[in-house]
């Protein structure tokens, strides 16, 4: 069952048209249902493989939405594995060096930003999406950041595809921008990918539609500093995306699809005046649930490739952990 078709069983069991407030409210919460399966049968990681591209004189760089940490980085050229070591093992051998060479050996996980790359030059950024339709005071994004190391915070409105120009310039920094916050009002529905750029026309952090509306990247810093541009194998645990797209297929047993009809009408029915509905989906929706997790197969070996690091991959949705959180959504009847 598609993402699509599970959207369509919605509409049809709420008695709604599809495109109205009601869907709006189905698609944060299949996603809430969906990511929660995911946990309980502890499916949400799998492995993930892509390159990384490293630039001369460069020692952080940022990782995709994906992604939770490494678990190896190779150099294929000169055939070595870097050394992953937590940060506290960097400090205490190599603080207070500085050291730049053609092979970089070690590797240390630098912090959390809210931009998989700093902008390259202390300027502007622009804000923009890949639709159209995204545009007026609906939308907007809050950026917070770092101009001249004194914190900034702004707030920019979108005007779809027409690149919007940020009021404060932010450093070239790990700090720079510290955190992208995507906001929409009156129900209104992002569309399009929210692109952020650099003055330099560098992407600085793609948000897709449906995602965490403030994305966390992960960084890593290597040492010694590469003196010479060269690529390495990044292999790690990345989270599962969020379903997205109409055509998307949720990773999990295709007869347990139904769980997120079930799960989803549970929460959405009694918002449209069919209460008694709600209570038997979730009542058969607990049973389904019994059997899923009593089938529960790790499928974390899955391998995925990308091209290179600086394209970001869809990441899954907020981490909703807490066993039966969504019971206590508090969703506003359109």
């Amino acid at each position: 069952m598609t993402y699509g078709e599970i959207l369509s069983h919605l509409n049809i069991s709420g008695s709604e048209a599809s495109g109205d407030d009601f869907e709006t409210m189905a698609k944060t919460v299949v996603n809430f249902i969906y990511n929660e399966l995911l946990v309980e049968s502890e499916k949400l990681l799998e492995e993930r493989t892509w390159s990384l591209t490293l630039v001369t004189d460069q020692a952080e760089y940022g990782f995709p939405l994906a992604f939770t940490e490494v678990t190896s980085l190779l150099d294929e050229t000169d055939e070595f594995e870097l050394t992953v070591m937590s940060k506290r093992a960097f400090d205490a051998e190599f603080v207070g060096r500085d050291e730049t060479n053609e092979r970089t050996t070690f590797a240390y996980p630098y912090g959390k930003f809210g931009v998989q790359s700093p902008p390259a030059t202390a300027e502007t950024i622009t804000i923009e999406s890949s639709d159209a339709t995204d545009t007026g005071t609906d939308y907007q994004i809050v950026i917070t950041g770092q101009s001249s190391s004194v914190p900034v915070r702004e707030t920019i409105t979108f005007t779809g595809t027409t690149a919007v120009l940020s009021a404060n310039s932010y450093d070239a920094s790990s700090l720079g921008i510290e955190r992208l916050v995507v906001t929409n009002a009156n129900n209104a529905e992002f569309t399009g990918n929210v692109i952020v750029k650099d003055s330099d026309g560098n992407t600085l952090a793609t948000i897709p539609p449906f995602y965490e509306k403030s994305p966390t990247y992960v960084w890593y810093s290597l040492y010694p500093t590469p003196s010479e541009a060269s690529t390495l194998k990044v292999r790690g645990m990345g989270r599962k995306p969020p379903l997205v797209a109409s055509t998307d297929w949720p990773e999990i047993d295709v007869e347990f699809h139904d769980l997120l009809v079930w799960g989803s009408e549970q929460i959405l029915l009694p918002h449209a005046g069919k209460t008694r509905m709600g209570i038997i989906s979730g009542n058969k929706y607990e049973e389904r649930k019994k059997k899923f997790l009593g089938m529960n197969e790790d499928n974390s070996g899955i391998r995925r490739g990308f091209a290179n690091v600086t394209n970001p991959f869809v990441g899954t949705g907020a981490g909703y952990s807490r066993r039966g959180y969504y019971r206590t959504l508090n969703i506003n009847t359109p």
